[in-house]
This record gives structure tokens, sequence and C-alpha cells, in this order.
């Protein structure tokens, strides 16, 4: 049994300010991020990892709420809405419990600037994918299925080992 100080209910340590810091941010989806993106930026002792496995999967699964592609959120928006509202905050708490240090690491990303260059890098890299398969004639695109998930698996692996010869 775990003894606690606290009165009944109430979150122990930082974790109430955690909660009530992910609250006020009003973004749970950005706080996801920015959990994700400095996680790997604090330096905790862990020399099992069992502690950063732990915080990946709490993040893990939280992004899973968020997905809106998920069976949960298609058949029941309100439900799906509600347990997001509620473990993406319980997702940054356990965070904080298992990987919490002392003082403020140096360096922590206070902006989701990096997720948006790798989505703009990947728009960027599918629409060139979509000009070469448009470029190709009909009856190539035809034989390589037509799609440029097609084009991607079957053409540019032959296209970059000519490039390394």
């Amino acid at each position: 049994e775990v003894v606690s100080s606290h009165p009944a209910g109430a979150p122990a340590g930082g974790v109430g300010a955690v909660l009530g810091a992910v609250e006020r941010f009003g973004d749970n989806g950005r706080a996801l991020d920015m959990l994700f993106l400095n996680v790997n930026s604090v330096s905790y002792v862990d020399p099992t990892l069992d502690r950063c496995r732990t915080a990946l999967e709490w993040l893990s699964s939280a992004d899973l709420y968020r997905s809106h592609a998920s069976p949960a959120a298609s058949n029941n928006s309100a439900e799906f809405q509600s347990m997001q509202r509620l473990h993406i905050p319980a997702t940054a708490g356990a965070v904080h419990l298992l990987c919490r240090v002392e003082a403020r690491p140096p360096g922590l990303t206070c902006t989701t600037r990096p997720l948006s260059d790798v989505r703009y890098g990947a728009e960027a890299n599918a629409g060139l994918v979509r000009r070469f398969a448009e470029g190709m004639g009909a009856r190539a695109r035809a034989a390589r299925g037509g799609g440029p998930d097609d084009v991607v698996r079957d053409l540019v692996p032959y296209g970059l080992s000519l490039l390394g010869a």
C-alpha cells in the first residue's frame, strides 16, 4: 500500500502542475508533439531503459487516441473526444513521473516546427513522385499499377542504385 501525505484524490508532487499546464495550454495534440520531441532530450538515470520504454509506450498510446483514422473516432466521436481529453494529460503526467529531473535541461524544444518541417518535406516528396508518375506514359503507369506508391516501390530503388553506381 502506498502512503501519501496528500489529501485523497490530489495528484502527487508536480503531476498536478503538469496536468494544469496541459489544460491551460488548451491544445492536447501540440502538447503531445512537444512531449514527443523533448522526451529524448532529458537526461536521467535509467540503466535498464525501463522508464524510457514505459514513457514511449505512454506517448504511443496517446498518439493512437489523437489519430482521427481509428475505428473509435469514426464510430463514436463524442466518446473518442472525451477519451482524448482525458488520456493525453494523463500521458503528460506519466511522462513527468517517469522522466523528471531536478533542473530544467538545456535545449528543450518549445515548438512543433521540426514536425512541421518533416510533414512539409514528405508532402514535397509526394508531389515529386506524383509529377514523375504523371510524366510516365499511360501504358507504363498501367503496367506499374498507376499509383504513386507503386512508382515508389517499383522504380525508385532502381533509380537510386543507378545513381549510386
